[in-house]
């Protein structure tokens, strides 16, 4: 009887088991993280291939990451500056956004600070101004 009980619960863990690696996986796989620019133009699968924040909010999961691309020093307001649409923006529930990058990097830790984590040397400005 207990050697019955045993191979039951051995099966009934193997089952767990199973689930859960296939859980991680499929929850693994559907994390994606999306490359923005203020100019856009690509599909967001690369630095090389850009695309818009409002079109990366549309797009994005649960899980995906938006990372922007950003600059040393603002020149051009107009090639430089995310601007909201005249609805502003809407972040999917779930999706994290990170600005700082200077458009080369394959890891978060790899932007480049002013000495501390929050002062960004490339930054990433977002303007509400949608007069």
């Amino acid at each position: 009887m207990l050697y019955i009980l045993s191979n039951r619960l051995r099966q009934k863990r193997a089952i767990l088991l199973s689930f859960l690696a296939l859980f991680c996986v499929l929850t693994a796989q559907a994390q994606n993280r999306i490359y923005v620019s203020p100019q856009g133009g690509g599909d967001g699968t690369s630095w090389t291939s850009t695309t818009t924040l409002e079109t990366a909010l549309k797009n994005a999961n649960a899980g995906d990451e938006i990372w922007l691309k950003g600059f040393q020093q603002i020149t051009d307001a107009a090639t430089q500056l995310y601007v909201a649409p005249e609805n502003g923006w809407t972040v999917p529930s779930g999706v994290k956004i990170f600005g700082g990058f200077e458009g080369t990097e394959t890891s978060i830790t790899q932007r480049k600070t002013l000495g501390k984590a929050y002062q960004m040397n490339f930054r990433s400005v977002l303007s509400g101004d949608i007069n």
